[in-house]
């Protein structure tokens, strides 16, 4: 319902289940500290409508997606986290579409991710390229990140029709390549349609960052 909420805990999304708000502008749920918030840990599952603020602005994780397919995370305001990522995905076979969220996060020098995808740290033979095999990240808006989107561990996304502002200290979308105790890196990525403007200079920013991997990249401004 609508109101304001205080979660001291995580919250577990299971398969076919589909946590839902009155709105952004209806629903509150505020967290204090850095533990998971909402995890998502099954098929078929949906969180949309509601804001979820660290109020102290020391939040870990926002939402987390581990090992779900078909999943989809919509119309939220999420702001205050980004330990790691305000949307945090993984796992080898994992798809979705995450879609018309605002993220803000808390200012990071380290990490600092608006969403970040990881793979299960394998390299697929058979190319998705054009398929549904993937994360789909479109139609955001991104505010103060490090990077807005990164990905790394064999992931396979897509980031379009997004909004990137006031960057901090790196590119807006990134691709990491095999180190950083990793054996794989990115493996395919499809950018397009975004947009990214007013970087914080740091003399380091830049639009698109693709550090391994192979994909396209087209229709940015």
């Amino acid at each position: 319902p609508e109101g304001d909420f205080f979660l001291n805990g995580r919250v577990v999304i299971r398969s076919n289940v589909t946590l839902i708000g009155a709105g952004v502008d209806e629903t509150f749920l505020h967290t204090k500290g850095e533990s998971m918030t909402i995890r998502l840990s099954g098929d078929n599952t949906r969180v949309s409508g509601f804001s979820i603020i660290s109020d102290n602005q020391d939040g870990g994780n926002g939402v987390v997606v581990e090992d779900s397919i078909d999943f989809r995370i919509d119309h939220l305001s999420i702001e205050g986290y980004s330990n790691q990522a305000a949307i945090f995905v993984s796992g080898g076979d994992t798809r979705g579409v995450i879609d018309h969220n605002w993220i803000k996060n808390k200012t990071a020098n380290r990490l600092n991710y608006g969403i970040v995808v990881y793979g299960d740290n394998t390299w697929k033979k058979n190319s998705h390229l054009g398929t549904q095999n993937a994360v789909f990240i479109e139609e955001n808006t991104f505010i103060n990140t490090r990077h807005a989107f990164a990905a790394n561990k064999g992931a396979h996304y897509v980031f379009r029709h997004n909004l990137v502002q006031q960057g901090v200290a790196g590119q807006a979308i990134d691709a990491h390549g095999p180190y950083n105790g990793n054996d794989e890196g990115t493996q395919f990525f499809e950018i397009y349609d975004n947009i990214i403007q007013d970087p914080q200079p740091s003399g380091n920013e830049r639009a698109i960052g693709i550090r391994g991997g192979s994909g396209v990249i087209f229709n940015n401004v």
